[in-house]
This record gives C-alpha cells, sequence and structure tokens, in this order.
C-alpha cells in the first residue's frame, strides 16, 4: 500500500516500508523500550492502517484485541483504552521532541482518533537576520527551556508533600579538583576511554483518570496484589491503574544536576539514563552511578554483592521508624544497629548510604548514591562533591587502609553518611563509618597483608 503524504505535493508517497522502519526505530527508543503495552497499541493501529482497515480502529476492539479485556468490556465505564491512548499520544510527541534530528517520516496520533498519521517532516523555518529580533528570539527561548528544565524535574513530589518548589541552587561551583582528591572515590570513574553512564531512579506513580497515585511501599513496577492497599483503592474507585514515570523528587533532582555538573567539571562525559532503562550490557562495559532515593528500587538492588548496610521499609521496621531506616548488619563497637531519618515538618536528620561495587567485568565500576529520603540523597552528593569533604574522607580511608597494612584504601567499600536537614532542605552532611566490601576480584596494585 501507497500512503499519500497529506502535508506535501501529491506525487509524494510514503512506502509501507518506510512506516514500518520508522515503528522500529520508535519502538526500540527510550521512551518505548519499557513500555510493552503502549508498543502493542502502536504496533497495532499502524498495522491495521497500512492494511486499509482503519474502520476497525475503534475503542472497544483495541480494547478486546490489544488491551486484553474480556467479553464484558464496556468503554462507557472502562476508559483504558482512552487513557492509553493519550500516553501513547504524550510519548511519540516526546520522541519526535527529543531525538527525531534523522527522522524523515513523522507519525502522529490525533486526538480524538485512533487512526495514525503519516507525514514527511516540515522543512525548518528561515531564520531572521534582524538582530535585535533574534536577540529577543534568543533569550525567550532560553528562559522557557530554563523554567521548564525546573518544572519538569522539581514540580513531580510538590503535590503529594505540599513542598514550597525552591530555587535549584548548588552550593558547589565548578572547580578544578586535584587528582590527590578525586582518586580515592572517583578516580576509577574519571578514567578517560571508559563510557560513565548517571542512572536517577524514578519513584513509581500511577495514573488513575486524573489522579496520580503513589504507594511509597511499593518500589518497583509489576502487577496489583488486590489485597493490598493499592489494590483495595483501585477496587474502590473502579477505574484502571497505569503506571507513569514522569515525577522526579526535588532532592533526586538537585543530586542529578550537581553529579552532572561535577562531571562536567571533572572533564569527563556522562551519559543521563532513567535507572529503568540501564541494561545489563552497559553494566558489563560501562562505569554507572545510581543516583535515586533508597525507597526508589533500581537494576542495583538487583546485583549480588554482599553488603553490610541495607535501607529497610517492612512491617517490623515500621513499627519504631514508619519511614524505614538504615540497617547495620555487622555493627561494630560503638556503632549502632538502624539509622532512621528522623524529620519532622521540614527539620531533623536524614542518613545516606554510597556502595562502590565492582562492575561485571574487570576494571568497571558501580556507585550507588541514596539517603532514605531525596533530601538525603541531596547531601550525600554535595558532600560528594565537596573538595573539602571529600579531604575528610580521604583521611578516613587512609586511616584504614593503615591499619590493614594496606599501601592504599581497597576499592569496594559501603559510606555511611548523616545529612542535616533545615527547612526542607539538606544544609550539611558529615562521616558516620564505612565499612569494607569483601569482593575477591579485587584490581591489581592493591597490595594487602590478609
Amino acid at each position: 500500500m501507497q500512503l499519500s503524504d497529506s502535508k506535501t505535493s501529491k506525487s509524494s508517497k510514503i512506502a509501507d516500508a518506510e512506516v514500518l522502519a520508522q515503528i522500529e526505530r520508535i519502538l526500540n527508543s527510550e521512551f518505548f523500550r519499557n513500555a510493552p503495552s503502549l508498543q502493542q497499541f502502536l504496533q497495532y493501529v499502524v498495522q491495521k492502517t497500512l492494511k486499509a482497515q482503519q474502520d476497525e480502529l475503534k475503542e472497544y476492539t483495541i480494547g478486546r484485541e490489544v488491551l486484553g479485556r474480556d467479553h464484558s468490556y464496556d468503554p462507557g465505564s472502562d476508559s483504558i483504552v482512552r487513557v492509553q491512548a493519550s500516553h501513547l499520544r504524550k510519548r511519540l510527541e516526546s520522541y519526535y521532541r527529543q531525538q527525531s534530528a534523522q527522522d524523515e517520516l513523522v507519525i502522529e496520533f490525533p486526538k480524538g482518533s485512533y487512526i495514525p498519521n503519516f507525514r514527511r517532516p516540515e522543512a525548518p523555518s528561515p531564520v531572521n537576520l534582524n538582530p535585535r529580533r533574534r536577540t529577543r528570539q534568543i533569550v525567550l527561548l532560553a528562559g522557557a527551556f530554563l523554567c521548564g528544565a525546573m518544572v519538569v524535574g522539581l514540580a513531580g513530589f510538590f503535590w503529594i508533600s505540599g513542598l514550597p518548589v525552591e530555587e535549584l541552587s548548588p552550593r558547589v561551583a565548578p572547580v578544578a579538583f586535584a587528582d590527590s582528591i578525586l582518586k580515592p572515590v572517583w578516580g576509577r570513574f574519571l578514567e578517560t576511554g571508559t563510557p560513565l553512564d548517571l542512572a536517577y531512579g524514578i519513584p513509581v506513580f500511577y495514573w488513575a483518570e486524573g489522579l496520580l497515585i503513589r504507594d511509597v511501599e511499593v518500589s518497583r513496577p509489576g502487577s496489583i496484589n488486590p489485597d493490598s492497599r493499592l489494590g483495595r483503592l483501585q477496587s474502590h474507585l473502579n477505574v484502571p491503574f497505569i503506571i507513569t514515570e514522569d515525577y522526579l523528587p526535588s532532592g533526586d533532582a538537585a543530586a542529578t544536576y550537581l553529579l552532572g555538573r561535577f562531571f562536567w567539571s571533572a572533564g569527563k562525559d556522562v551519559k543521563l539514563l532513567r535507572s529503568r532503562i540501564v541494561s545489563w550490557d552497559e553494566l558489563k562495559s560501562h562505569n554507572v552511578v545510581f543516583v535515586s532515593c533508597l525507597r526508589t528500587a533500581t537494576l542495583a538492588n538487583e546485583l549480588s554483592y554482599p553488603a553490610d548496610f541495607e535501607y529497610r521499609s517492612t512491617s517490623e521496621t515500621r513499627k519504631r521508624w514508619p519511614t524505614g531506616c538504615i540497617v547495620n548488619l555487622h555493627p561494630r563497637v560503638g556503632e549502632a544497629t538502624e539509622y532512621p531519618q528522623q524529620v519532622i515538618n521540614g527539620y531533623g536528620q536524614d542518613y545516606a548510604l554510597v556502595t562502590i561495587w565492582q562492575g561485571k567485568r574487570p576494571n568497571r565500576y558501580i556507585m550507588v548514591i541514596g539517603g532514605s529520603h531525596p533530601w538525603g540523597t541531596q547531601g550525600a552528593v554535595e558532600y560528594l562533591t565537596n573538595p573539602d569533604y571529600l579531604q575528610g574522607l580521604n583521611r578516613q580511608l587512609e586511616q584504614c587502609a593503615r591499619k590493614q597494612g594496606l599501601t592504599e584504601h581497597p576499592p569496594f567499600f559501603q559510606l555511611l553518611l548523616r545529612v542535616e536537614i533545615k527547612d526542607q532542605q539538606p544544609v550539611g552532611a558529615s562521616y558516620v563509618t564505612h565499612h569494607d566490601l569483601d569482593v575477591s576480584d579485587r584490581p591489581q596494585g592493591v597490595q594487602t597483608s590478609r
């Protein structure tokens, strides 16, 4: 079938092969890679259109054949198709807005219809050469970009927690770090020739016909247990719950920004990824830094290295600490067994955990940074990117190495930090303790007397 391009002349045709190739690019992009239901939806409507079966693209048919509804499905009371169509439309718009520079075909999903449109991309508008007008355009565009970036990055949690929107004013200015300061913690992540990924975690939210719902006890996407709080709420509302990844806590957003700027200051290129799309293949060939509140599950949770500290939020720990706590599995003299977040009305203290592990191949490394609360995550990153804090940490690591008879500190360890919170923001961080991890496959050059 040859499709006419409604935006160009009648002689311009779009072949089925072009459409299928473009669909393949879209489905393999980060916007659709982990959204199987939207992949099926898009493939279904495109295939029907290519076969000239657009008349079959009805809400009831899509609900039955794509979204698995049974014979009792009633579009009047179940809006699953309309909700998914809205998500599909937004993801397509995001795809073409962010990574379609080389695409020669635009696939659109118009509102009020389940029939996709195919067209050639429009030629860019001529540049206005009037200097004064051009300057004004640049200023307006820059302002719109900065405002949009802050809203997208920070607004997600304000509706649920009632936090005021605070300006993202980083406390760490770009500086020229001395190698001796960077090496103990960051040296392996800054090596040239090894790709570096910065992966930020996104908490699980559900879209329910205009409501956004977050259960802090649910840390990873999956089917909803009918007996759980979410399951009972879903049954009570009698609407489908659709997972969405549109919201990032303000502390985690600030932490991600600070890390990105730190790597830029150190002259290291970094690739920014949502943690759920980091692949096992990237863990084999790249160094990866995960930054996320410990309540948010990431691929780092599936790694099988030993740990002396771990975050827990179980029914047992919540009896004492409602928001969970970091548990010390092997407490030493003077150390506590539990380190809970204790913040009331935006004041108090949180604890953060920094873990450095070996990657899936030799000479590859993984770092995981997170607080019990997003403010703790931000405080930990401020600690790790501040030269004064790093010098203090390096002294602790050097002292530990001397006690073990080592020429330098082992590369794999867990660091526990205390973060002071005032007026709903971190204002300071301090070293609590660190435990070395027993990873047998150490890089060469680390001498040990064990």
